[in-house]
């Protein structure tokens, strides 16, 4: 079956869906229709023009923008939520330095209902990526999965979120990266801190106002006086890094 997401309520109808796992495009990572001709031919499906500015990518041959990209992401997830019935789960599987694609995600979800209840840092081996291997300091590997619960329920204005308008972005991104390495952590992955920082900053409704990309990100950490082996691709401090990366799960403290 070959179906826009983003009209699949007119397909199913609404809360018609027990459980979703979704794996949405990655931005312009991969240029699926692109690299899909052959296989499309092949099955006999014609891909039309329309298709094209339907996908969710950016770039491309019909050089989608941003806008376009979080839009079209937006509409796929509002429409998911809109299928999944009362009291039942929403999986969505993402990995990417952009952290306003993570706040397009999070915040749809958010606004539709849907209570974010777990978030797993999945690396995997490096090994199979040589650009990761190769790069491992700038690189982000694995996913991360996004759990939500969707309740149906009126959400709440939570009082301790302070306006995101006021806040000083300088400050408040070290305050996260304080908060993160809290607990003792001897050793992490890129992966395992930036996903953890991308929700910290995201509960407090930081994460459509600061920019955080690879440079930053490093920077921070060589601040604090953190060290990355490109051997085992864990960022630690002198001495420290025996007992492998910080725990998956985002929600443990």
């Amino acid at each position: 079956m070959r179906e826009d997401a983003t009209q699949l309520d007119q397909l199913l109808g609404a809360e018609s869906v027990d459980y979703i796992f979704t794996d949405p495009p990655y931005g312009a990572f991969i240029s699926y229709l692109d690299l899909s001709i052959l296989w499309n031919h092949w099955l006999g499906l014609d891909v039309t023009e329309d298709s094209r500015n339907r996908e969710t990518i950016v770039g491309d041959e019909q050089d989608h923008s941003e806008s376009h990209y979080k839009d079209s992401l937006a509409r796929s997830l509002t429409t998911s939520m809109c299928i999944l019935r009362p009291d039942r789960w929403f999986s969505i599987v993402f990995q990417h330095w952009d952290t306003s694609y993570f706040s397009t995600i999070l915040d749809t979800v958010d606004q539709c209902g849907g209570e974010l209840r777990a978030a797993v840092t999945q690396t995997g081996d490096v090994i199979w990526s040589m650009h990761k291997k190769k790069n491992s300091v700038s690189v982000l590997g694995g996913e991360m999965i996004l759990k939500f619960y969707e309740s149906k329920r009126a959400k709440k204005a939570d009082p301790q979120i302070a306006d995101a308008r006021e806040m000083d972005a300088a400050s408040t991104l070290s305050d996260v990266f304080d908060e993160c390495l809290k607990n003792d952590i001897e050793a992490f992955t890129n992966e395992a801190l930036f996903n953890r920082i991308v929700i910290e900053l995201w509960r407090r409704r930081a994460l459509k106002c600061l920019e955080l990309d690879r440079k930053e990100f490093n920077k921070r950490l060589e601040e604090r006086g953190w060290t990355h082996s490109s051997r085992t691709h864990l960022w630690s401090r002198v001495g420290g890094g025996r007992r492998g990366a910080v725990a998956a799960s985002l929600f443990e403290r």
